[in-house]
């Protein structure tokens, strides 16, 4: 693991473009120029390669940026000024034995990405180990897990760097200014206590779990009092001891009351004893109310009858005795249907009729008809002969005397003409005057014409005998015909059945109901009031008190009302003694099971105490080890820093250097020879504190850092000339053996740095930050 940088190349990120700083075979490398030129851009690109973070950038991040934001424009480490390219970090290491290339690429894709550009977001920075420094092979076959970095580089190695390996820009703020029992904190990866205290935490952990969950837990201790409460109770109940009873089953509806099963209870319960028992006593109030409880239901069922049967009832009283009626008059208006219909074929008339026609006519027979068969043919034929004005003068002669016959059946006197209403004094003038005019229209036709006049006024009179028979006929079968009956009937024609039913049940029951009908709705109303008071007339008067729910009472238990009326007291009060007895069982029983639960739950706590005891050891043995760790780690570093801190410090406490002080391994404090219980950083100036910080900076990694590579940003911001001069013969005495990377804005600083190593016979290199930076815009 005693690994060195060898060669560092930067492509597109932060300040350069790209930058390749050779290092090989140097213990002191040099980055100089002014602030804003990249130093800390080369410590930050290492840091990012080690540990795959910048943690100065993401603590800032946290305590600057907005953490609801989640995607930016452009990334902070990105550098496109010579265009977009893959960001990468490479860097190769070696120790006595081998070469080892490291990189950390970013992809163009990945970087495009406004959801990638949170400062403190580093995973698409992927972890490659390269073949060589030139490679530009970053397959899955050299990616690497972070975990890798340990492998090569040691035990918490990224987790420790910060404290070991890099010192950066106003770290001791960081370390120094906490408070004095948390400064240890951050070193417990150094102590390796880390496991240790997490195994007190879960010790902790364990005894509030203990505490919360058993001993102290409020919802048991009541369950405890309560099962205390229980066990005293049921104690004194079976001091009085009822005798067993024989099981009789009351209940017949399909699902049984509980109070009613042979086992009533699966595990005692007074208020399902109470229950059980009002239950049952509520029954055997009822016992001697069966009477009444007869009477009520038979009222209930007429109250029922009539409220199911309302619309049955005031259809029977519109319709009266007449529900019988609807097939008669249904036959009847299919009757005169068929009459008007062929009384209105027959109004064709004699010229227009056909046989056909004739064939449909109410009552017809071929034998009685085939006379017109003739006729009809041979008007059809001398129709079809005479011309369209003779066959018009025929029809108007028959139509005119058709006019004529049917004028004086009602008026058989009359001496008006019909037709122009001339008086002719008398009606056989009249009659003289028709004949002539109809004589004078016969004259006017052709034979044909005569000939189908004749024959017309054959057919004209056997239809008229025809018509004489339908319409007697009619006439009676429309005397006897109801339409309104038979329209009130169509209307009720769905539930005839059911009021036929009604009628049967009503005569039986002696009930009077009208045997008219009537469309009158007030008359209906009166009529149904009256039917419904004599159906009620057949209530029975109440009168006992009952409970308001003895009707449910009744239906809970049994599935018929006579059911109930079987059940006599004595079997009641059988069943209260059975179930009492039950309950005493039951008692026996929880009397039992209360007292193994209060049990168990004693022994549980028991036991949480005795184990919380034991945790309460174990706690303090591991306690123990850790403060005896941090003790040990802090005499590890004591003289160390003892020394270091003398040849930092040469006009604090006349170089005699600080002292550590654990306070039994919980706290980290400076003190001075002088014994003050003040930590020694409340008197220092910054520079003093600055020298400090390196000087605790440098015993941690003479002590536990198996990395030989020391970083420093810029140390000389706050040092003196004698801090430099101390420092810089610490740096190339004590850590010769290391690789020191030292950042510096002060060239002279630098150069007298250089001049230390070099009379010591030290290699180093220099690079001028600013014209890196430069040459890096100019490529």
């Amino acid at each position: 693991m005693n690994w060195k940088i060898s060669k560092i190349r930067l492509i597109g990120f932060k300040a350069f473009s790209m930058v390749d700083l050779e290092i090989e075979g140097s213990s002191l490398l040099t980055l100089d120029g002014p602030n804003g030129f990249g130093k800390t851009t080369i410590f930050d690109a290492i840091e990012l390669l080690l540990t795959g973070k910048i943690e100065r950038v993401k603590r800032l991040f946290s305590s600057i940026m907005m953490g609801n934001t989640q995607n930016y424009k452009d990334n902070l480490y990105w550098n496109t000024r010579s265009g977009e390219a893959d960001l990468t970090i490479r860097i190769e290491f070696s120790n006595e034995a081998e070469n080892l290339v490291l990189a950390r690429r970013a992809s163009v894709t990945d970087l495009l990405l406004k959801e990638n550009n949170r400062a403190d977001k580093f995973e698409i920075f992927k972890l490659h180990e390269l073949v060589s420094f030139d490679s530009e092979d970053f397959s899955d076959a050299t990616f690497r897990e972070e975990s890798f970095i340990e492998q090569k580089f040691g035990e918490n190695f990224k987790e420790n760097y910060s404290h070991l390996n890099y010192l950066e820009q106003g770290q001791n703020e960081y370390l120094f200014s906490t408070r004095v029992d948390k400064r240890k904190d951050a070193l417990n990866k150094l102590t390796n206590t880390t496991a240790v205290i997490q195994e007190i935490e879960k010790c902790k952990k364990i005894k509030r779990r203990i505490n919360s969950n058993i001993i102290n837990n409020k919802l048991r201790s009541e369950k405890s009092a309560q099962l205390t409460k229980d066990y005293e109770l049921l104690k004194v109940q079976l001091g009085a001891n009822i005798s067993d009873a024989s099981y009789e089953k009351l209940s017949t509806i399909e699902v049984q009351p509980e109070w009613d099963k042979q086992e009533p209870f699966s595990i005692y319960s007074k208020e399902s004893l109470d229950l059980y028992l009002n239950q049952v006593n509520e029954l055997l109030g009822l016992i001697p109310s069966k009477v009444e409880v007869q009477n009520r239901l038979h009222n209930e069922r007429i109250e029922n009858y009539i409220s199911k049967n309302s619309t049955l009832l005031r259809a029977l009283v519109q319709i009266g005795n007449n529900t019988t009626q609807f097939e008669g008059l249904n036959s009847a208006k299919k009757d005169i249907n068929q009459l008007k219909s062929s009384l209105s074929i027959i109004g064709k008339g004699a010229l227009a009729i056909s046989y056909i026609e004739i064939e449909t006519i109410s009552g017809w027979n071929p034998d009685q008809f085939s006379f017109l068969k003739g006729n009809i043919e041979e008007r059809d034929a001398l129709a079809a002969a005479s011309s369209s004005k003779s066959g018009v003068i025929a029809e108007i002669a028959r139509l005119k005397q058709d006019l004529i016959d049917e004028h004086f059946k009602l008026f058989p006197d009359e001496q008006d003409c019909p037709l122009c209403g001339a008086d002719w004094n008398t009606h056989q003038n009249l009659l003289e005057k028709i004949q002539q005019k109809s004589n004078d229209v016969a004259n006017s036709l052709n034979d044909i014409g005569k000939r189908l006049l004749e024959v017309t006024e054959k057919i004209s009179e056997n239809l008229e005998k025809i018509r004489l028979r339908l319409t007697g006929e009619l006439a009676p079968i429309e005397l006897k015909y109801d339409a309104i009956l038979h329209e009130l009937l169509t209307s009720h024609q769905e539930r005839l059945g059911q009021l036929q039913e009604l009628e049967q049940r009503l005569k039986a029951a002696g009930t009077q109901y009208p045997d008219s009908y009537t469309i009158d709705a007030e008359v209906t109303e009166v009529r149904l009031s009256e039917l419904l008071v004599q159906i009620r007339s057949k209530k029975i008067p109440e009168t006992e008190e009952l409970s308001e729910n003895w009707k449910s009472i009744i239906t809970s238990i049994f599935s018929r009302a006579d059911d109930f009326y079987l059940v006599s007291a004595e079997g009641v009060e059988r069943k209260l003694r059975y179930i009492t007895s039950k309950a005493n069982e039951a008692r026996s029983e929880a009397l039992s099971s209360v007292q193994n639960e209060l049990t168990k739950l004693q022994n549980e706590t028991k036991a949480a105490v005795a184990i919380r005891k034991k945790i309460d050891g174990l706690e303090g043995l591991l306690t123990d080890l850790e403060k005896k760790y941090s003790e040990k780690t802090i005499s590890d570093i004591e003289l160390i820093f003892h020394i270091y801190s003398g040849r930092l410090i040469q006009n604090y406490q006349r170089g005699l250097g600080l002292f550590i002080e654990s306070r039994d391994g919980k706290q980290l404090r400076f003190a001075t020879a002088e014994g003050s219980e003040h930590d020694a950083i409340l008197s220092m100036s910054s520079g003093q504190i600055s020298a400090l910080s390196l000087a605790f900076f440098f015993s941690l990694n003479k002590v536990y850092s198996k990395t030989p590579i020391i970083m420093i940003d810029d140390p000389s911001q706050s040092l003196d000339e004698v801090n430099i001069a101390s420092l810089t013969d610490l740096l190339r005495c004590e850590l010769k053996n290391r690789q020191l990377i030292v950042s510096s804005h002060e060239e002279d600083i630098s150069s007298y740095m250089r001049y230390r190593f070099a009379r010591a016979g030290l290699p180093f290199k220099s690079f001028n930050m600013q014209r890196l930076a430069k040459g890096a815009e100019s490529n």
